[in-house]
């Protein structure tokens, strides 16, 4: 049985260096143990010592499988040498890259340009050649005007109501005064009092009514147009202005 004893090297005996031993010379065995707790040696297997104890097996020492050694074998017949194989053929080249795209067409050119526009009219002057003036001479239009719509073939709507007529649409100058206009309209024959305007009142469905009634031998012929009412607000804001003309025998 071995000492329990610290152990703290190798020695040449026991392969450790006990308390009290001193300590052998050269490098210490792979072995060597640590400080403790430390390996302590195990009594020898029960094996039979050899060569002498060993039964007769037949094979020489080493050769029995179970003990370490090895078994004969015969040797393996291997094929003999080979060659080597020839190298594998180059691959083959690689196709030729597709040739490129051809490019696009050029995009069309632009459509020209679309001719200027014709220049605007200009704007009418307030001047006009009128029949009856001597050549050279132009005629300065009035500022403003008034529409009438004079009633023709000498119809009188307002005592056959219901009744188509036909009208005339006349622009006449906001001064001209009333005489005027009723000469200008055909009333030129026979005495003042039987030349004359009367203007109808629109009733609706075909209706009218009969209105003032201006001669050329009233005192308010000599008005103007615009005095009585007749202006240019008569062309849309206002109702329009409908005349029946009277004339003389």
């Amino acid at each position: 049985m071995v000492n329990l004893m610290r152990v703290t090297g190798w020695g040449p005996e026991s392969g450790y260096l006990l308390d009290g031993e001193e300590a052998a010379d050269g490098p210490p065995p792979p072995y060597s143990p640590m400080e403790w707790p430390s390996f302590f040696p195990q009594p020898p297997p029960p094996f039979p010592t050899w060569p002498a104890d060993r039964p007769d097996l037949g094979f020489p020492i080493g050769a029995f499988p179970f003990f370490g050694g090895f078994q004969p074998h015969p040797p393996i017949p291997f094929p003999p040498a080979q060659p080597p194989p020839p190298p594998p053929p180059p691959p083959p080249p690689p196709p030729p890259p597709p040739p490129p795209p051809p490019p696009p067409p050029p995009p069309p050119p632009p459509p020209p340009p679309p001719p200027p526009p014709p220049p605007a009219p200009a704007a009418p002057t307030q001047s006009v050649v009128v029949a009856g003036l001597a050549p050279g001479f132009t005629y300065l239009l009035p500022a403003k005007y008034t529409s009438l719509h004079v009633v023709r073939d000498g119809a009188v709507p307002y005592n056959t109501p219901g009744t188509e007529f036909n009208f005339s649409l006349i622009k006449a100058p906001c001064n001209m005064t009333v005489k005027e206009l009723i000469h200008q309209l055909g009333a030129r024959q026979g005495p003042d009092n039987k030349n004359g305007v009367t203007e109808m009142v629109q009733l609706g469905d075909g209706a009218w009514g009969k209105g003032r009634t201006i001669l050329k031998s009233d005192g308010g012929a000599n008005k103007t147009l615009v005095d009585i009412g007749w202006d240019d607000k008569r062309d849309g804001s206002l109702p329009p202005i409908w005349l029946v003309v009277s004339k003389g025998p």
